[in-house]
């Protein structure tokens, strides 16, 4: 068989190019396809197919409909081609999208439960702090001492104690606790030159805001900071309403050994309005008997240095 007659065997073998032009015009370029990939592959026997290509091409070129669909079928394979891409594109970018979202929720959902943790293990200090303190020798002697010294002054205790420990403090507003006793010879002072150190020592050590000591009246007859919240009274005084006579009341109506209240941050006037937090426990002597009640003020600066931690969070480390 010659191989005019293998090329009119193949493209027209129970077809005619009349009835069957999109048959013949599908079968051309698969055999040009075919032509190509024998080329990259370095297969060099294709005479044959050169030889269908060049017949079917002047087939093709015989049929008017045939001349359309070979314009007509590589537009269309390209069409189809860049609606795959787009397609394609498009689901990746979703995907990523996706894929994103839910590593930054993943992310978040671990920062939360680290700041939880950091924030229940900070209050657990406290606690332990205030309860350790409650039950401090040193402590419960400084708040006799100092009930004693309130008692001897007499009357208007807050007048003489604000002006002894605040008007006439020659240290700056916020440097007041640097006093170590004033100098009027009273057993107050006498108390404050003792004790003082001590408990300066453990509040900065501790970094608390301030420690208070009151008496079973509410009158708190010693502060570390000295602000006008000193020599007061929290039952009747100018602070009552506050969370620091709350703190007290607290502590006082359920004096159990290791009972703590504890008061969030809010505004409070005396530290010129400054968010304040309040942890309250009794004070007992041996027999568990009230004496007094400690209060510590923590700061909002803690509380946003646990808050606002980079660890997680990346280059902004913004909570």
């Amino acid at each position: 068989m010659t191989w005019q007659q293998e090329c009119e065997y193949i493209v027209l073998h129970k077809h005619t190019a009349k009835n069957n032009h999109g048959w013949l015009s599908y079968n051309y370029y698969i055999f040009r396809a075919v032509l190509a990939l024998n080329y990259i592959l370095g297969i060099h026997e294709h005479n044959l197919l050169r030889k269908c290509l060049f017949y079917m091409e002047n087939s093709m070129r015989m049929h008017p409909a045939l001349q359309k669909m070979s314009v007509k079928i590589p537009a269309l394979i390209v069409a189809c081609g860049i609606l795959a891409v787009s397609a394609t594109g498009i689901f990746s970018y979703f995907s990523a999208k996706s894929a994103v979202e839910q590593e930054a929720k993943a992310k978040l959902a671990t920062v939360l439960a680290d700041r939880t943790a950091a924030l229940d293990e900070w209050l657990k200090g406290i606690k332990g702090d205030l309860v350790t303190q409650a039950q401090n020798p040193t402590v419960n002697n400084a708040l006799l001492a100092f009930i004693d010294g309130w008692k001897q002054l007499g009357t208007n205790q807050r007048q003489t104690l604000q002006r002894l420990y605040i008007t006439d403090n020659p240290n700056p507003t916020g440097k007041k606790e640097e006093l170590e006793s004033a100098s009027d010879g009273s057993a107050y002072s006498a108390a404050h030159a003792r004790y003082h150190p001590y408990l300066r020592t453990f509040l900065r050590d501790r970094d608390y805001y301030d420690i208070f000591l009151f008496d079973t009246n509410g009158n708190l007859v010693y502060t570390v900071f000295k602000e006008l919240d000193y020599a007061t009274n929290v039952m009747n005084g100018q602070w009552a309403k506050t969370d620091l006579g709350n703190a007290f009341r607290a502590a006082r109506d359920d004096p159990k050994a290791g009972s703590v209240a504890f008061f969030d941050f809010r505004p409070y006037a005396p530290s010129n309005d400054a968010p304040a937090s309040f942890i309250s426990t009794p004070l007992l002597d041996a027999g568990g008997k009230l004496q007094g009640v400690l209060v510590f003020q923590m700061p909002i600066g803690r509380l946003n240095g646990l808050m606002q931690a980079k660890s997680g969070l990346g280059e902004t480390g913004e909570a």
